[in-house]
């Protein structure tokens, strides 16, 4: 009897081991032959769910924003004080500090291998929309895009500033900000 397979679920296994796989490489220095050896398939059948390393690259690219996205959990309804948003914003901020040091590389490599491209420049404009939106579930829509550059610039702090920015600033600081926002 034949193998029966289930596509759906081995694309979306491929595009999570990808995702490691880039994270961990990087873009320009992987190919489709060495990306398939390391996945355990055939080149061939690599091709079969994604006919370019940028389809694969873009389909890991949405798992992996999905999962930063889902790291902003808006709080229960009953608390919306400004002390609870905060307390969603700061562990959404936390989940995405481990790994943001090399998904910035990763997101510059692709970019700088493809070039000015405005497919690309769309995901990337998609990808940021889609974190505005799980941020404006927890502050709202109108401080939405200024909680999200702050926490990115916060982000990018830790990472280049000689001291890296102290988690207990940033909550402090994002708590003076959305209670400003409120009054």
């Amino acid at each position: 009897m034949p193998k029966v397979v289930d596509h759906a679920r081995l694309r979306h296994e491929l595009a999570e081991q990808a995702a490691r796989l880039f994270l961990r490489r990087g873009y320009s220095a992987l190919g489709m032959r060495e990306i398939a050896e390391e996945l355990g398939v055939s080149k061939s059948a690599l091709y079969h769910y994604f006919p370019s390393k940028r389809a694969l690259f873009e389909a890991a690219g949405q798992l992996a924003v999905a999962r930063m996205a889902n790291a902003f959990a808006a709080p229960p309804v009953e608390e919306t004080s400004p002390d609870a948003a905060v307390g969603a914003i700061l562990a959404g901020v936390r989940s995405l500090s481990g790994d943001f040091h090399d998904e910035i590389m990763l997101l510059t490599d692709y970019l700088r291998t493809v070039g000015d491209d405005e497919e690309a420049r769309k995901g990337v404009a998609r990808s940021n929309a889609m974190l505005r939106d799980s941020i404006a579930a927890i502050v709202g829509p109108g401080s939405a895009s200024l909680v999200h550059s702050l926490s990115y610039g916060f982000l990018l702090q830790r990472i280049f500033a000689p001291e890296p920015e102290d988690f207990a600033q940033f909550e402090s600081d994002l708590r003076d900000l959305l209670r400003s926002r409120e009054s």
